[in-house]
Order: C-alpha cells, then sequence, then structure tokens
C-alpha cells in the first residue's frame, strides 16, 4: 500500500521529535501562545536555559572558539547548548529538517578528548 503524503510527514515529524531528549521537550506551561509571533527572546525570558547555555548560545563564532582553546568551556558544553537551544526553537517554529545531537556530541567529545591529550584543539 502506497502512504500518502501526510501520512509520511506524519513519520518524519514523529521521529524527529523523537530526536529531542525528553528533558528538552518544553512543557505547555512555558510556551508561548498561539498568537505570539516573535519567539526570539523565549530563552531568555523562559526560565528553560540556565546562564552558561545561554553565555554560550549568545557568543559569537570567534568567542566560542578562543572559550574553547582556553578551556574556559568545553566543545561538549558548547554542543550540548547549542543542541537544547536548536531543540527548543524546533518546538516552537518547526525549524529542523533533521536532528543529529547524538552524533555532534560523540565528536564534540573525542574534540575535548584531543585536547586533553594534546594540549591544543584541531583546527
Amino acid at each position: 500500500m502506497v502512504k500518502s503524503w501526510q501520512e509520511i510527514a506524519k513519520t518524519k515529524q514523529d521521529a524527529r521529535l523523537a530526536a529531542i531528549p525528553p528533558h528538552w521537550i518544553l512543557d505547555e506551561s512555558i510556551k508561548p501562545s498561539t498568537g505570539v509571533q516573535d519567539v526570539q527572546d523565549f530563552p531568555r525570558y523562559s526560565g528553560f536555559f540556565t546562564a552558561e547555555e545561554l553565555q554560550i548560545t549568545e557568543a559569537t563564532a570567534s568567542e566560542v572558539v578562543a572559550n574553547i582553546a582556553d578551556r574556559r568551556w568545553t566543545a561538549a558544553e558548547v554542543v550540548t547548548a547549542v543542541s537544547k537551544r536548536a531543540a527548543v526553537a524546533q518546538q516552537l517554529v518547526n525549524c529542523l529538517t533533521e536532528i543529529y545531537f547524538q552524533q555532534a556530541l560523540k565528536r564534540a567529545e573525542e574534540l575535548d578528548e584531543y585536547q586533553a591529550r594534546e594540549g591544543k584543539t584541531i583546527g
């Protein structure tokens, strides 16, 4: 039997939602109401993010690189914060087509191990 595009889309949407860790799923009580069109400040006012997660996700690329190189942040901390923010954005505005949080974290951990072993970052 051939599936309709709606069934295929639903299957993909369900799989994408399942890739978000349960502790990153927003409770309905903190989600903006359906009439809210601008959610860019949600991470700041929601209380869902720690101060460090906000600091990391609001940093420039140059700041992130410098903080990792100086060992103030680990690559795993950065990937986790950015992934959490992306997961929240997905729930609010449906902006992701694929989710690779686990793969990104695995690579970040490898990079942290390299830095610990070699005393420098890759690249």
